[in-house]
This record gives C-alpha cells, structure tokens and sequence, in this order.
C-alpha cells in the first residue's frame, strides 16, 4: 500500500513511543523573541552586512548628500580595531543625519531581550559629543534608538549602547544606523570635525572574529607554545597524535611554507589539534558571516569523512561540522561550513580535526590511519594552495592521442590478482580530472604479493602498440608523488612470470604529484620485456610500486588509457559483455556495504537463505530498538552505470513478511504488515544523485525489541521483532536488488542515553532536543563523536561532539512550522556492540497565528504564519484576495501601486491593518 494520511492518523495511537526507563530533561521554556544570532561587522567585506552595497550610505533629512560613509583602510585612522585591515568612515550631515552599521536578513533581530546591549570602536574628533544608534525593521519603521552609556573622548574608545527592556522583542529589527552628535544639526562639509570611524559593531554578544591562518611554520602559532599537537583519543591509549614534520614528509601539499601536521587515527572519537586558545579573550576562530573554514588535507584513502570541531577554552562547549565533501585519496582543500543556527556568541578559541569517524578502530602507524594537513584558514585567513608541480616535474594534463578506454564500465576481461583489488568508482575530483562519470583504481591488501595487479582488459582483435607506434597514455591521480606505475602489455602465451621476454613488453613512469595528469609510457625502448613484431600485444596489465609492499589503504585511480591508432573504437570496448557483480541484462540496487553483515545472510524467521535469483541477495542486520537508521543505495543500469536522476521507492514491512515492526518516516508513520498480500508500505519515490545513490532514513517506534542475540552475526534469541525492506526502481519489471532482514533488539549493557522521549512544541518557536551520553559506569561520556539524524518535515544527518557532561543539543529545524512529528536521534559506535543510541520525538502543534506586512517593488508581501488550511482575505487598497494557505509558513506577493498602501488580513474573527509606502 501507498501512505495514507487517513491510516497514518489512526495509527498514532498504536505505537508505543515512550521507553519509561529513560530520564527526562525539561523542556526549553519557549521564546517570543525573534531569532536573534551573533553578528559582528567587521567591514572587511564590503558584502558583509550591507547587502552588497558598494560603499555605507549615509542619511539626511535635507537630502543633500552631506551625510556619508564609506569603507576604508584601517591604516586612514590608527589605533583602531585590535584585528582586520578595513573600517567605515562617516561624515554627520545636516538634522537627523546617520550612517549605516549594517542589515541581516529580515526575520532575525540585531537585539532580543537578554542581549539588548551593542558594543562599538569608535573614533571621534572631538570630546563631549553624543553618539546614537537605532535599529529599525527592514521597512525601516518601529525605530528603536539606545544612547551611548558615554559622550565621546577624542580618538579611539569602546562604547555601549544598551536598548530598552520594554521593547517588544518578537518583531525583527534587523537594520542599525548611527548618529554621531545628535546635539548639533548642523553638519555636512569636510571639516575634520564631522568626521567619525566605526569598527567592530558587535550584536547579540558576538565576540571578534579576526582573520586567522594556522600555517604551523612556527610551533607557537595556534598551540601556545605546545611541543606538539597533541591527539585525543577516548581510550586514553596515546593511540592518537599530532606533530609537526616537514612539509617534504607528503609532498604536494600547500605551495608555501616548510611545515605542517601529521596526525595518527586513534580509537574511538579521536581527534588532533589544530590550535589551542592562540587569540585571547574576547575573539573567536568563527562569526555568523565568516563561517566557512578551508584546510589543505592530505588523507590516505578516499570516500573518507572529515570533521572540524571548535571548541571554547574550557572544553565546555563544541560545535562540530563535516566537510562538504568526502576525501579523495592524496591532497584536496576542504571546506567545512558551520550552521547559522551555531551560537557565535560563544568564544570558540579552540578547533581540532577527526579524521574518518565513521571507523571506530584505530591506533598504529599504519598508512590508513595517518594524515597532514596545513594551512587551515578561518574567518576569510588567506591560505596558501596547493602544490601543482614539484621540482623538476613538469606537469602534463593533456593526451595527444585518441582514448580508446575511458572506463566507464569494466572492460570483459577485468581481473585483480595475487592480493590486489581494482573496481570502478565516481572519478575522484581534482583539478585536471577526466570528465567522465567512473575511473578505475587499483589497490592492495596488507597480504599482497610485491608483484600484484589488475588486468585491465584481453583483447579479441587488435593489438595495442605497432612498429610504428610504441606510446600508451594514462590518466593517473597517485596516492604519492613518489607513486611508480608499470603498465606491461603481454602477447598471446606469455608465461606468467615473464620468462618469454618476446611476449611481453613493460614500461614504469613515476607520479611526480598526487594530482590528476597523463603519464606517457614509451615502449620504443622498454624497461623490460622486447618488442617482437607480429607476436600481438593484446593483455593490458597495472601495476603501482612494482616489486614494493605498498602500504595498506594506497590507491592509484586511473582512467582515459589511449594508444596506437589501430585500436578498436570506444563503441566496441564498451560493447564487450559484462562480467561484473551485476549477472542479469537489467538494472541492480545495491544496499551500502557498511550496512550490511554479510556473515549471516537471512534466517528462518522468513525462509529465505542468500539468493533469491543469481543476483537478488537478503541480508540479516541487528538494529536498536526505537533508534533512526539511514540506507543508502546505489543503483546502476543494465550496463552497469550509475543512474542518475533516477526514481526508487522503498517496499517497508513488505507483503507476506508478517512484520509488526512500526516506523517514521519523514512526517509519516508506518504500520505493519496484515500477513495477507496487503500490507506492506511503499514510501514515496526519491531521485538518485549524480552518482546513482538515493538514501531513506528510517526511525523505529516499537516499544519493545527482541533479546539481544548472543553473537551479532548468529541467528535470533526469542521472540522476534523484525522486517523485511526492499528498494524498487520504478518502472522496472526486472531488477536486481540487495533485501534487508532488519531485527530491532533491546541494548543490553549497561550504558545508556537519557533525553525526553517525547515533546510537544508549538511551531514558530526554536527548539533543541538534549542528549546525554552515559557509559556503564554511570558516568558522562565526555568528547564522544555522535551521528545525529532529524527525520521529519525537515531532515539533517551530521555529527556532534558531546560535551563535558557527556551532553548534545541538537537544533531541530521546522522552517515551514509544518505540523507532525520530528524523530530527533543520536548514535555512537561502539567496536564490537551495537551503536548506543536514543531518539526523542518532537510533535509539532500550531502555534499563534502571525501576520507580517511589509512593502516591496510594485508590490506588498504578506507573511502568515500558523494558519494553515484557514480561509484568510487581504485586501490592499481596496481590492480583495481570498486565500487558503496549504503550509504553516506562506508569503504572498500582490501587485501594488508606488505610494501609500494599507494592508487589511483577515484570519477567522481576527483583523490585522498596517499602512505601508509601495516603492517603485
């Protein structure tokens, strides 16, 4: 069956949410006031706070122009600002002249009523004189003015502005300007004694946020002088560490500079330095505007997660984002980019990077486990790129001659051999990467023999070097600089240990840069083997560090092979049959690997072993009961490609299976299934990505789960509570497809995670869900890396470090103030066990109606709030609309005439007027 809101709704009595053994924290008492985030002008951008203006207007009641500002360079008026190089010069004009501070987003406020106090530096010219700031809504109404606590004195000084408490705080003020000597109205000429600076205008406690680039050229920048970064690791094992080496220790990193950091992965959640309290009191590493932070990264494989904390001087707080984008093996520039529902009044003067939390071992100096990085770059810092050659290398991006495999699917003969492995996957990115969809890689396991390598492909016809053309061109992007590559071209009958040297040619070439480039390999004169014309070079072999046990965790991606002219064409490499996982002539999802468990492979509990056909497989996986889980998929065609742009459903409690397993899924629930051929629920179809994945994310609503097993990989203990998920690619009548047996079971160690399991919050108002993490002990666990999932109207997956107390909050987004219910979940992993994890259960009320009127271009916009599916008129300027909103957030823009306009909303009994000026 499809969802249905009717079944749904009947449902929501049957599923038991409430686990009674869990502690409750109290609900977050709830707020009137607009959203009111840290913001700090700084003006080092002349886009940050004024909307994109070229300079900082300056307003006059004469309006004519003798009120102005503008940004200038720090160095116009010294002494100012402890951090930046730019600042804003004014010139008071006549009357009630002002210039502008800045402006955030209508909907937010520059004050509320706890921080209704504004600090400014300030330059003035002359003692004694009064200085004023306003703030006014986006229409620029509802002024709102707060005098300096003090007149000025002559040069720099700090001042305070501290606004009412009787302000009515819900509405947003979210402009500021200000007026300097409001005692006089005279003004407006360029006399030295008219002129005025400003810096640093910091709102809603927001600390400074200078620009800060940690290079770690020197080992005091950033770590207050520490002898090392050091590495943190919960097991407390010093398994994880930081240090500085020399910027030859991995090549091809930041173009300048002679050092940076190479860290080891330890166990569990642990992290390395990146600087420790290098700013001092009253500044932090980020701000509301500057929240994107860049690092170069060198990891050791790819599809790696990376995550960047920040934290405050005294561990008492974290925040935690993921980088944009997962790994790629070698060197890349990350990017990680904090909410804007962080707190920025908070001083985070501290930051260290994880890498690869998802992987809970570690420890040893292992090539997977270690990683550099340098030139982390905060608050819009300058950093230094990377490398794009080294010395003596010249690199080349281009190939000279036509590509006959660009590896979007495998060639027929595709075989890894004597511990290697090779398959294709979505082309690492990179400056100069091929621009296809796939590339190949090779890597090796730790038991590999120093000879092992990929067969790339046998051909049928046409050999792949003449007697009169000896050059093979590959795209490569090498795990190292120092990387050697070996192609070896065999002949029909060569022995395998290359004892027939007129069967076999071989040719190495060295990276030189872990970057994508071609490497040309010149067979004229081989480096072993010897050409023999007419013996037919047919067999295409890869090697990387030929006759060297490479480390565990090295991968070459390769990809655009191009040889001698007489190759077949492109259309007939890819018209060779598959032999790949995928059997069948039809497309296949497959379930993420981390996902499966692939020693038990189903039970009796629904008399399916391994297979269904050759290629539908079922898998047993234990789950926490009441925990959110996700399930990515990655589908493919009948020629094995991604697909892209794809529709896929997934089949929940499927038909026959008996389940009594309930769900959530986004804003639904799910019941189970009637064991008659009927109930099983199909949920909504989602499009796959670029790179043919699609992820559902599910939460659990049973109040009970089955026993824990005795091993996670045997068989049920007792009564069983499980399911049966399927994925299905709409339209196909034929598909291959991973299934998930899913069994939820109760925890049966002694940690736990406390939080309320239920809550009900009016929407409008912000909402955080509270975690605590305690392990058996009962004690917090202190600086644990948790996975958190939303899955509601609005779904988020990111990470978060618990604090001292072993503590998250989790920000629960609802933009819309949709009505339903918001699953909020946390996990930890755990080596060996089951994730402990908790989900609190947020239902979402309507909250008090809100209208907003505001004029804009031609037109007037009215913003309701909390009404939906009520009959609502506006009339404007005697003209009347009739509406009915569909969600709990709308706007609605109507044609107005330049000039005065009044707005008349009518919701039910109720009546909102406002008079507004429509601009042109």
């Amino acid at each position: 069956m499809k969802l249905k809101n009717s079944k749904l709704a009947s449902m929501l009595t049957s599923a038991v949410l409430l686990a009674t053994s869990l502690v409750t924290f109290a609900a977050a008492p709830a707020s009137a006031d607009a959203p009111a985030p840290a913001i700090l002008f700084d003006y080092e951008s002349n886009t940050v706070g004024m909307n994109g203006w070229g300079n900082v207007l300056g307003y006059t009641s004469a309006n004519d122009g003798s009120a102005w500002g503008n940004y200038v360079l720090a160095a116009d008026q010294a002494g100012g600002s402890s951090y930046g190089t730019k600042m804003v010069k004014g010139q008071k004009g006549n009357a009630v002249s002002n210039t502008a501070v800045g402006s955030i987003a209508n909907g937010s406020s520059l004050i509320s009523s706890t921080t209704r106090t504004v600090t400014m530096r300030f330059y003035a010219a002359e003692a004694g004189k009064t200085v004023q700031l306003q703030v006014t809504k986006d229409d620029y109404s509802g002024a709102q003015n707060a005098t300096a606590s003090a007149v000025t004195s002559v040069g720099w000084q700090t001042l305070t502005f501290v606004f009412s408490a009787g302000i009515d705080f819900t509405q947003s003020f979210n402009r500021a300007n200000v007026s300097y000597d409001i005692g006089s109205t005279v003004g407006g000429n360029s006399s030295a004694n008219y002129v005025y600076f400003y810096d640093d205008v910091s709102f809603n406690s927001a600390p400074l946020a200078p620009p800060t680039l940690y290079n770690y050229e020197s080992n005091t920048v950033g770590m207050n002088s520490w002898g090392n970064v050091l590495g943190y690791t919960s097991a407390g094992d010093n398994t994880a560490w930081g240090n500085y080496v020399n910027a030859a220790d991995q090549a091809g990193g930041s173009a300048t500079g002679t050092k940076m950091v190479k860290g080891q992965k330890g166990n569990a959640s642990s992290n390395t330095a990146i600087s420790a309290d290098a700013l001092g009191s009253g500044a932090s590493l980020i701000s509301y505007q500057n929240r994107s932070v860049t690092m170069n990264f060198y990891a050791p494989a790819a599809g790696k997660t990376v995550v960047l904390g920040v934290q405050t001087v005294d561990y008492s707080a974290t925040l935690t984002t993921s980088a944009t984008a997962t790994t790629t093996a070698g060197w890349q520039t990350l990017t990680f980019t904090f909410p804007t529902s962080a707190n920025y009044a908070v001083e985070w003067r501290r930051a260290w990077v994880a890498y690869e939390p998802e992987r809970t071992t570690g420890g040893g100096n292992f090539p997977d486990n270690v990683y550099f990085y340098d030139d982390v770059a905060f608050n819009g810092a300058t950093p230094a790129g990377l490398t794009v050659q080294n010395s003596g290398f010249t690199l080349v991006t281009t190939l000279s001659q036509a590509v006959q495999y660009t590896f979007e699917t495998k060639p027929a003969s595709w075989e890894a051999f004597e511990g290697a492995s090779g398959d294709l996957v979505a082309t690492p990115a990179g400056a100069n990467a091929p621009t296809g969809t796939n590339s190949g890689y090779i890597t090796e396991s730790p038991a590999a023999q120093t000879w092992a390598g990929l067969t790339v492909d046998v051909r049928s016809s046409t050999e792949l070097v003449s007697a009169t053309s000896k050059i093979v061109q590959l795209r490569v992007k090498a795990p190292t600089s120092t990387t050697s590559v070996t192609i070896k071209l065999e002949a029909p009958g060569n022995d395998p240990g290359g004892s027939t040297p007129n069967l076999y040619v071989q040719q190495s070439a060295t990276a030189g840069t872990t970057s994508w480039q071609v490497l040309t390999f010149d067979f004229t004169s081989p480096s072993a083997g010897n050409y023999t014309e007419g013996s037919n070079y047919t067999k295409i072999v890869l090697f990387f560090n030929l006759g060297t046990a490479d480390p565990s965790g090295q991968t070459l991606y390769f990809d655009d092979l191009a040889f001698t002219p007489n190759a077949v064409t492109q259309a007939q490499a890819s018209a060779a049959p598959r032999t790949g996982e995928n059997k069948g002539n039809y497309p296949h999802i497959r379930l993420e690997k981390s996902f499966l468990d692939t020693n038990l492979d189903a039970t009796w509990w629904d008399g399916v072993w391994q297979y269904r056909d050759e290629d539908t497989r079922a898998y047993l996986k234990y789950i926490p009961v009441r925990s959110t889980f996700k399930l990515t998929y990655t589908v493919t065609d009948a020629d094995d490609k991604p697909m892209a742009n794809a529709l896929v459903t997934l089949i929940v409690n499927a038909n026959y299976s008996c389940a009594k397993t309930f769900f959530m899924y986004e804003n639904s629930l799910i019941g189970p299934d009637d064991c008659a051929g009927n109930g099983e629920t199909q949920l909504p179809a989602k499009r796959t990505d670029a790179d043919g994945k699609v992820t559902f994310v599910l939460t659990n609503t049973n109040a009970e789960g089955e026993k824990m097993p005795t091993n996670l990989n045997g068989t049920p203990n007792g009564k069983e509570l499980g399911t049966n998920i399927k994925p299905h690619l709409v339209g196909a009548t034929k598909e291959g497809i991973d299934m998930l047996f899913a069994h939820f079971v109760e925890q049966s160690d002694a940690a736990k995670v406390l939080t309320t399991a239920t809550q009900t919050v009016k929407t409008g108002v912000p909402h955080l869900a509270n975690f605590q993490f305690l392990d058996e002990a009962g004690k917090p666990m202190a600086n644990q890396l948790a996975e958190y999932y939303i899955n509601g109207p609005e779904s988020k997956q990111d990470w978060v470090l618990t604090d001292a107390q072993g503590r998250v909050q989790i920000p629960v987004p609802n933009s819309t103030n949709a009505e339903g219910t918001s699953a909020v979940a946390v996990s930890v992993k755990r080596t060996g066990r089951l994730p402990l994890t908790a989900t609190s259960m947020v239902t979402w009320v309507p909250g008090a109606t809100k209208v907003t009127m505001a004029p804009s271009s031609n037109s007037v916009e009215v913003k309701i709030a909390n009404a939906a599916n009520k009959s609502v008129k506006i009339v404007v300027n005697g003209k009347s609309y009739e509406r009915t909103p569909t969600a709990g957030l709308v706007t609605y823009k109507l044609p107005a005439t330049v000039g005065k306009a009044v707005i008349r909303v009518t919701i039910g009994k109720k009546l909102y007027v406002k008079g507004v000026t429509v601009r042109k």
